[in-house]
């Protein structure tokens, strides 16, 4: 229809959904607090104009790296845009709007010009059925999950275990690399929390 009409070289389609659900892979199924790949991986389809069509990417990509892109395949700059990254001083009492937005853009990935966007991506879910919550980073050999005020959580390594079968969570041989996913997921979680309009009484 787009075709017929002359509207796809003027169009951006993006096909995404909110999550994924377990089909019983785990012995689950729906979706809850799980972060295993069945619940945290989710169809995302683009098709922009002037970008190469029939391109697969196993970059690793967010669900807030959506509103920078369409913006910026549409040629809209971000609200704000400009605040990214830079400490701006500003004057006591007022209220000035930070860059709250810490997604990037997929052009450079659907134009064929990078091979990866991030190192690491970052997932939260509380759970209000259960009092769950999880923490967790996702790189492209491991996926970390925590359960904060717990000793539990899960550790895969994705290169060797895809189906996510062998948790290493609890093995000694796995406190090192643990640890510095632990550091990774704290100073990855602390760079994505975006900033937001400073309080006046902290301007």
């Amino acid at each position: 229809a787009l075709g017929r009409s002359g509207q796809d070289a003027n169009t951006v389609v993006v096909f995404i959904t909110d999550h994924g659900d377990m089909m019983g892979d785990h012995g689950l199924i729906w979706k809850a607090f799980y972060t295993f790949r069945g619940c945290i991986n989710i169809p995302l389809i683009v098709a922009a104009p002037g970008m190469p069509g029939g391109q697969a990417s196993d970059a690793l990509v967010c669900q807030t790296d959506l509103m920078p892109s369409v913006l910026e395949l549409c040629g809209v700059p971000l609200p704000g845009d400009g605040w990214q990254g830079q400490k701006t001083p500003f004057p006591r009492g007022e209220n000035v709007q930070l860059q709250p937005w810490p997604g990037r853009s997929w052009r450079p990935l659907l134009a064929g010009t990078t091979a990866a966007l991030r190192d690491e991506v970052v997932i939260e879910n509380d759970d209000p059925t259960s009092g769950y919550q999880v923490r967790c980073l996702v790189t492209r050999s491991h996926r970390l999950a925590i359960f904060p005020g717990t000793a539990h959580g899960e550790l895969f390594d994705l290169a060797t275990d895809p189906w996510e079968l062998h948790n290493l969570w609890y093995e000694p041989g796995a406190a090192a690399l643990r640890a510095a996913l632990t550091a990774q997921l704290l100073d990855a979680y602390s760079r994505h929390t975006p900033y937001y309009p400073v309080p006046y009484w902290n301007a």
